[in-house]
């Protein structure tokens, strides 16, 4: 899973170079963060991947807040993603994914110019 950068993370499971074959279903998958409040996710493929005409195309994934818009942005700290996917054939799969979120504002004036 790639980094939560402009309200969004990319999702992709298995190569970039075969066909997806795999369905991530967002109403039974989630974000948890350090308050331990378990946020709904949303998602919807990446349009770089359409417009590129690629046969695998990353989904990109949205963490809702409790209104169910879209979060621009995360806090610091432990996050963990469950998601459920339905293959194939039909059944179901969960695959959990933990990391860690930092934030860093750079301000000149207080860590100084640049080296």
């Amino acid at each position: 899973m790639g980094v939560f950068d402009n309200g969004y993370a990319l999702l992709q499971i298995g190569p970039s170079n075969r066909e997806k074959k795999i369905e991530l279903l967002p109403g039974e998958s989630y974000a948890q963060g350090n308050d331990g409040v378990k946020y709904k996710i949303e998602t919807e493929p990446h349009d770089f991947d359409i417009r590129q005409n690629h046969t695998y195309v990353r989904d990109r994934i949205y963490i809702l807040n409790e209104k169910g818009k879209r979060k621009r942005s995360i806090s610091s700290g432990d996050w963990t993603f469950l998601f459920t996917f339905q293959n194939p054939d039909g059944t179901k799969d969960t695959r959990e994914f933990t990391g860690q979120y930092w934030k860093f504002h750079y301000n000149p004036i207080i860590h100084g110019p640049p080296n």
